[in-house]
């Protein structure tokens, strides 16, 4: 690329001494035109008078303002062509940068939010570790003031061991009878939702989607019954197969808490053209000083595809709890989750792998005589959207932690 004229400097039109150079120059080039043009056509015995009248002659001065105008008009076309200049070149540059422009910029926009993510996550663990310590440290100078107190009572130290001996950590498991009891209740609807994959994306749009997104929407179907779809995309910029792995791994995972309630899962060992666990969720509901807990129990299943790998999840849950005036809701949820690559315009650039999920969920009073029902239902879709979308960072952040550590072992 050639060297550019710093513009200041050429349109410095108010200096007179660079002014006075120039035109100066131009009068020297005149006289010499002049002069050869005389020296052909005078003879050579004349040359001493015309030389005289050269002397003799005098030049009229231009005005300053005429020379002026003269001079911005040639800096302008001078500018011009410059300017020409400068926009070719860049239009050549664009059109250099522009095929793959949009796929660096959205492999650099999903790295900075895993980064966000990233440092948000480590915030928010310094901040728990910072509350573990203070508990920690509360406890334990309860503890040391409960032994100087016992000490002096030893007789209160077997009953109290006997009383905290009885409190369990709560199961999220179920006994193997139950798992396979419950597996043949839900694997004909995962094994028909396999087939109805491409179907239900299309119904809710996701086919045609491929940048990041989320979406949750309320409905009413033909019988007058209110639910929900929640629809999510995030795109990783991992391999497919790593990053389905990543997400089974998370789903798959025996044990995970989040702010709301905690979620486990255990593989089924007696599959073998594809994936299966069975998982059980326990949310905590709260509006105000009311609580209910959500237990939900349900299957997923693995299928690999040729292009993508899909993932089908259905399941059941029931509340407990003062929360909804003392009735139960039943709560019916069934997921659609694809995992393929994203098409790109050029084949030799590394693509991104987008996941996509579709999730209907639909509660309902085990008692529908209340008179209160249309309310209750939507207080329960209030407070369990909270819960699940806590759920859902949970797991989104699983995922990326994952397959991070993925790429360092790699």
């Amino acid at each position: 690329m050639e060297a550019l004229f710093p513009l200041p400097e050429l349109v410095a039109t108010d200096e007179i001494e660079s002014t006075d150079l120039l035109w100066e120059d131009i009068r020297r080039l005149e006289m010499s035109q002049d002069a050869s043009e005389s020296g052909n056509s005078t003879p050579p015995e004349e040359d001493h008078v015309g030389s005289r009248a050269k002397a003799r002659r005098k030049y009229t001065a231009i005005p300053t303002e005429t020379r002026r105008k003269m001079e911005m008009a040639h800096l302008k076309e001078q500018m011009n062509a410059l300017m020409a200049e400068l926009v070719r070149l860049r239009r050549v540059d664009e059109a250099v940068i522009d095929p793959l422009s949009h796929v660096d910029n959205d492999k650099v926009s999903v790295w900075e939010r895993i980064a966000k993510r990233q440092q948000r996550s480590k915030r928010r663990a310094e901040v728990e570790n910072m509350k573990l310590r203070i508990a920690v440290a509360s406890q334990l100078h309860l503890i040391q003031s409960l032994e100087k107190l016992l000490t002096k009572r030893p007789s209160e130290v077997v009953s109290m061991e006997a009383r905290y001996s009885e409190r369990k950590r709560r199961r999220i498991a179920c006994t193997d009878d139950e798992v396979t009891a419950k597996c043949e209740h839900f694997r004909p609807r995962l094994v028909e939702r396999v087939t109805r994959v491409d179907q239900a994306m299309g119904e809710c749009g996701l086919h045609a989607k491929w940048t990041e997104g989320y979406e949750m929407e309320t409905k009413l179907d033909a019988e007058g019954t209110l639910y929900m779809d929640v629809c999510i995309i995030k795109l990783f910029p991992f391999p497919v197969n790593q990053t389905a792995d990543a997400v089974w791994k998370c789903i798959s995972t025996s044990r995970l808490e989040f702010q709301h309630g905690v979620y486990g899962a255990s593989t089924l060992a007696d599959t073998s053209d594809s994936d299966w666990c069975h998982f059980h969720t326990i949310l905590n509901l709260r509006s105000q000083e009311l609580t209910s807990v959500l237990h939900v129990n349900g299957f997923s299943m693995r299928v690999n595809e040729a292009e993508r790998v899909v993932i089908v999840s259905d399941s059941e849950g029931n509340t407990d709890g003062d929360m909804f005036d003392g009735h139960s809701l039943y709560l019916r949820r069934y997921g659609y989750l694809t995992i393929e690559q994203v098409p790109m315009p050029n084949e030799q650039e590394k693509s991104l792998t987008i996941v996509k999920s579709f999730v209907r969920m639909w509660p309902d009073l085990l008692s529908r005589s209340s008179d209160e029902h249309q309310a209750l239902v939507e207080r329960f879709l209030n407070n369990v959207v909270a819960s699940f979308m806590d759920t859902v960072k949970t797991m989104i952040q699983f995922v990326e932690d994952s397959l991070i550590e993925m790429s360092i072992q790699q």
